[in-house]
């Protein structure tokens, strides 16, 4: 009974070299780590449970390991890595 689409607000700040991005999810480190390798700022910190508090977003590693993070949650199988691209593709807008 999911909804096919669900609308997030994400988004970001640079500081001279630094960029925050933020998330409304809690990310996991692999996500995170991802977004901060691509990034083509040299410090990157991302931040998560920004703004609206919603629940964990699990890696599609969590899946393949199974952890509670990702059962019953409101999203789908891959959101996480989507959402990483996302915020990557919007760290190289703003530089």
């Amino acid at each position: 009974n999911m909804p096919a689409t669900k609308e997030m607000t994400i988004g970001a700040i640079a500081v001279g070299e630094l960029a925050f991005p933020w998330s409304p999810y809690e990310m996991f480190c692999e996500n995170g780590m991802y977004i901060k390798e691509n990034s083509p700022f040299p410090g990157t910190f991302v931040l998560t449970v920004s703004n609206e508090r919603h629940s964990y977003l699990a890696s599609e590693k969590a899946y393949d390991y199974g952890c509670y993070e990702y059962d019953g949650r409101d999203y789908v199988r891959g959101t996480a890595e989507f959402l990483a691209d996302e915020f990557v593709q919007l760290l190289k807008e703003i530089r």
